[in-house]
């Protein structure tokens, strides 16, 4: 007689093994996409960080190219410089009023 007719187990282990086995789920892939997702922002924020850096030298350094005559022409003094890189410089703040 056919094996598969004699035992069920070896036809169900040899003969159908693609059709009755479910495929096993992934475990480790979509963690280590979770974790390349957090890399990949953690990237972008570095990138962000150092671009703002960078612009951030880049004014420093053409202010302070100015002397100071041409920043009291602006209404700027030496001092003034670090408020504005700060984004806090106001520039009537200490201005007499006239009224």
């Amino acid at each position: 007689m056919l094996p598969f007719i004699i035992d069920q187990d070896w036809y169900q282990r040899h003969w159908l093994t693609e059709r009755k086995r479910p495929k096993p789920r992934p475990r480790l892939r979509p963690a280590l996409q979770r974790v390349a997702f957090f890399l990949d922002h953690l990237a972008d924020q570095a990138i962000r960080w150092v671009r703002i850096r960078r612009q951030h030298a880049r004014d420093s350094e053409t202010l302070n190219r100015f002397n100071d005559r041409d920043l009291r022409d602006i209404g700027l003094t030496r001092l003034d410089i670090p408020a504005i890189l700060n984004g806090t410089h106001r520039r009537y703040q200490d201005a007499p009023r006239s009224d």
